[in-house]
């Protein structure tokens, strides 16, 4: 199966477009001594009740964030490969106020992918080619949400001549020539990783830029209120 996320027109001119059972020991029970106290002279253990462990507050900002946060890229900016753009975006499908990171996306470039990886697809015939779009994310800051066992990132695919996105396969299986599809699993303040996104490109299209486009939710036809969805940020060579 593919999917195609947003199929916006974009100019080119551009865009308007996540008991252990404490068994028998095998060992015959024997009858415990009785122990007798003096309960006017005993004293209470200190060892026998040990102080509860504090738990980390992750409800707020982490204190690895950088002061000031930094300035984020507006929805529409046009750059160019190598380049990076700074994003604030909710974690998962909570609100922004749950939880949120400061990524930094770089796109490295594109390069020609594996075509026999459409030869897996239902829908192959609707593609002649396959790209890996190549880059960077950086976890810039984080709270919340985002400070636990969270996924963030994503929502980066291949812009078309026509002004339209490219689908990806919808697998399970990961493809060791192009993974990660700019997510990260567990995120730290600091943490870079290099990654890959999977383009799927439509017969008789070009492949000529990628983008953030901010909700990887909506299905093909649908909408959404995040700004960049209708105005992504496009990378060009």
């Amino acid at each position: 199966m593919t999917r195609t996320p947003l199929r916006s027109t974009i100019g080119i001119v551009i865009l308007t477009g996540f008991a252990a059972l404490t068994g028998c020991t095998g060992e015959p029970e024997t009858e415990a001594t009785p122990i007798t106290t003096d309960i006017s002279t005993a004293q209470p253990s200190q060892a026998q009740t040990p102080a509860p462990t504090p738990t980390e507050d992750l409800s707020g900002p982490d204190p690895a964030n950088p002061d000031p946060l930094p300035e984020v890229t507006a929805p529409g900016t046009q750059i160019s490969f190598g380049e990076s753009a700074t994003i604030q975006t909710a974690v998962g499908v909570l609100e922004i106020e749950e939880g949120w990171a400061y990524l930094t996306y770089t796109v490295s470039g594109i390069e020609e992918g594996d075509t026999s990886i459409l030869d897996e697809l239902d829908d192959s015939e609707q593609f002649d080619r396959v790209s890996y779009i190549r880059g960077t994310l950086e976890v810039v800051a984080l709270a919340g949400a985002g400070r636990g066992n969270s996924i963030v990132g994503g929502t980066i695919i291949g812009l078309q001549d026509d002004g339209t996105s490219t689908a990806y396969p919808l697998t399970l299986e990961t493809n060791p020539a192009c993974e990660g599809d700019f997510l990260i699993t567990q995120p730290t303040v600091g943490q870079v990783v290099e990654t890959c996104h999977i383009a799927l490109i439509e017969s008789g299209r070009e492949l000529i830029g990628a983008m953030y486009y901010g909700d990887g939710s909506v299905v093909a036809g649908g909408t959404s209120d995040n700004p960049y969805y209708s105005n992504p940020v496009v990378w060009y060579d």
